[in-house]
């Protein structure tokens, strides 16, 4: 029988920018992290980009994208903060969502 994981939602840095290939592994060592705990991961910023869901220069899909994530963190029982690279603004947009559901909220890094 599978045990059940709690549901974490994984904030980490992901702007469009020079850094991608780098939010990519970090993002990468994120999920691992959070599986190694026994949780079940959730990244919205590492599919919705790749399927044009959510492009950050464009605000309209960037809102759009924040919006389903948004979905998904309401029904996590944890947000895991990773913040090796820093705490970017939607990050803290997230962290704030959160809050405002009384989502617990983990620090974390792995570097």
């Amino acid at each position: 029988m599978i045990s059940l994981r709690p549901r974490v939602y994984i904030a980490s840095p992901y702007k469009t920018s020079n850094m991608r290939e780098a939010y990519d592994r970090y993002l990468i060592q994120c999920l691992d992290d959070s599986i190694s705990k026994g949780e079940a991961p959730y990244a919205p910023h590492i599919y919705l980009p790749q399927c044009k869901l959510c492009d950050d220069n464009n605000r309209e899909s960037r809102n759009r994208g924040l919006e389903i994530g948004r979905k998904f963190l309401s029904v996590c029982n944890l947000v895991a903060v990773y913040k090796d690279f820093g705490i970017s603004d939607g990050m803290q947009d997230e962290m704030d969502y959160a809050k405002s559901l009384k989502i617990p909220i983990n620090i974390r890094t792995i570097l």
